[in-house]
């Protein structure tokens, strides 16, 4: 059973700081890009299914500039550290 949360806690938020990041980003955009964004349903299947990878689509798609993909890969490294970080204190 320990294995078990060792691995959906950090999955679990890892989903939870993708979907507060896109809809932070989804509410701060003006109409124009919000109209690039992906549809709720779809956007909850990215987020359980690719995880940290759909930032770097969300980002390119709305923003559709190389400033856009950095900001998508910053954000995707940033939840990727810290599901490491929290995969590593639940190990130790």
């Amino acid at each position: 059973m320990n294995e078990v949360l060792s691995l959906l806690i950090p999955w679990g938020v890892g989903v939870i700081a993708v979907h507060g990041i896109l809809r932070r980003d989804e509410r701060r955009m003006g109409a124009k890009l919000a109209a690039r964004a992906w549809p709720a349903a779809s956007r909850l299947s990215a987020i359980v299914n690719f995880g940290e990878l759909c930032l770097p689509v969300h980002f390119v798609r709305t923003r559709r500039s190389l400033r856009g993909a950095a900001l998508g890969v910053a954000w995707a490294v940033g939840v990727g550290l810290l599901r490491w970080w929290i995969s590593e204190l639940l190990e130790g």
